[in-house]
């Protein structure tokens, strides 16, 4: 199995020195999803990311299983 992430650090969440603590945000989110399986489990595959000012800056991918 291979898990992809991708993220877009070019809007305005990750501005003004946010980018760091931001990226920790989703990655955390990320990590929740995977405790509870809602990424490997295969029920939610290919879900976005979405930043704190709501737009969509990435997803998440399973491939392989």
């Amino acid at each position: 199995m291979t898990i992809t992430i991708k993220i877009d650090t070019g809007n305005a969440a990750f501005a003004n020195g946010n980018r760091d603590a931001e990226l920790a945000r989703l990655v955390a989110r990320v990590a929740q999803r995977l405790e509870r399986g809602a990424i490997a489990s295969g029920k939610r595959e290919g879900q976005a990311l979405v930043d704190l000012n709501g737009n969509k800056v990435g997803t998440v991918t399973v491939t392989g299983r």
